[in-house]
C-alpha cells in the first residue's frame, strides 16, 4: 500500500512540471491525506526530493463519500490544509487535476481565506446558529426566477445585469453567493486553465439548470475569467480579486 501511495504521489510533481507557469500558486504542493479503508494516509510534500513523506496514519473524522475531494485542515497534521482525496483519485489524469484543484483551496485557506471569512455577517451569522457546515449547505433561493434570469446570463458571459442580484437577494445571500464564486470559483477556473494546458474537456458542471452551490463553481469562473482578461495580474491577488468579484461592477453598499 504505501509503495503504491508512494509512487501514486510523486507522479503530482511530474505533472506540475507541466502546469507551474499558469500561476504562481501551482508552484506549490500541500499535504495530501489519503482516504483508504478507515484510515486517511498522511502525507507531507519535500519538493526538494520531488516526494511526499508518509508522516502516519489517522482516523476518519466523520462519513467521507466515497469519491472524497476535498480540502479542510487535519488535526494529525497540525491544523494544517490538506488535500483529502479517496485512493482512486490516482488512477487518471483527472484525479491528478482534481488534487490540484484541491491544493487551490489549501492555498486559500494558508493565505487570505479566514481573514476573509471574518469580513463576512453570513459566516458570523451561521456560526451563532452553531451551523459548522453553512459553506455546504445555506438556504439560498436558487429557485428565485429573478437570480435565474441573472445568473443564465452570467454563465453565458453576459455580466452586464450582475448588480441586479443586490438588488434581489438580501445582504446574506449575497455574501454566500460571492463566497462561492471567489473560493469555488476560482479553483474551477484554474482547475480550467490546467484542462486547457492538458488539451481536456473544461470541467463545466453546474453551468445547467436547476441551479445549485456548483453553478457558483462555473459562475464564479466565468465571471474571474471576464475580470482577469480585464486586469491579467488580478488573480496573482486573491484579496483583491474577492473585493472585485463582490464589488462588480464597482458599488457602494447602501446606507
Amino acid at each position: 500500500m504505501k509503495k503504491r501511495f508512494d509512487e501514486a504521489l510523486g507522479q503530482i510533481f511530474e505533472l506540475q512540471d507541466h502546469i507551474a507557469d499558469l500561476h504562481p500558486l501551482l508552484r506549490q504542493t500541500f499535504p495530501v491525506a489519503i482516504h483508504s479503508g478507515n484510515e486517511l494516509w498522511l502525507y507531507r510534500p519535500e519538493p526538494s526530493a520531488r516526494s511526499f513523506r508518509h508522516v502516519g496514519t489517522g482516523p476518519v473524522p466523520f462519513e467521507f463519500p466515497q469519491n472524497i475531494r476535498a480540502a479542510f485542515p487535519l488535526e494529525e497534521l497540525g491544523w494544517e490544509c490538506a488535500c483529502i482525496v479517496s485512493e482512486n483519485a490516482f488512477d487518471s489524469l483527472e484525479g491528478y487535476i482534481f488534487v490540484f484543484h484541491e491544493f487551490v483551496h489549501c492555498y486559500q485557506y494558508t493565505t487570505c481565506e479566514e481573514k476573509l471569512k471574518a469580513t463576512l455577517e453570513v459566516a458570523k451569522v451561521s456560526m451563532e446558529r452553531q451551523d459548522a457546515m453553512w459553506e455546504i449547505q445555506y438556504p439560498f433561493p436558487y429557485n428565485s426566477l429573478a437570480f435565474i434570469d441573472v445568473y443564465k446570463r452570467q454563465l453565458e458571459g453576459d455580466f452586464s445585469h450582475r448588480p441586479k442580484l443586490r438588488q434581489e437577494l438580501d445582504g446574506l445571500e449575497y455574501e454566500y453567493l460571492v463566497w462561492q464564486e471567489w473560493k469555488e470559483g476560482f479553483a474551477r477556473w484554474l482547475e480550467n486553465r490546467i484542462r486547457e494546458r492538458l488539451e481536456l474537456p473544461k470541467n463545466k458542471t453546474g453551468s445547467e439548470q436547476p441551479y445549485n452551490r456548483v453553478s457558483f463553481y462555473a459562475g464564479g469562473a466565468a465571471l474571474i475569467k471576464h475580470l482577469s482578461m480585464r486586469t491579467p495580474t488580478l488573480t496573482n491577488d486573491l484579496g483583491n480579486l474577492f473585493r472585485q468579484i463582490r464589488d462588480y461592477p464597482g458599488w457602494s453598499p447602501k446606507r
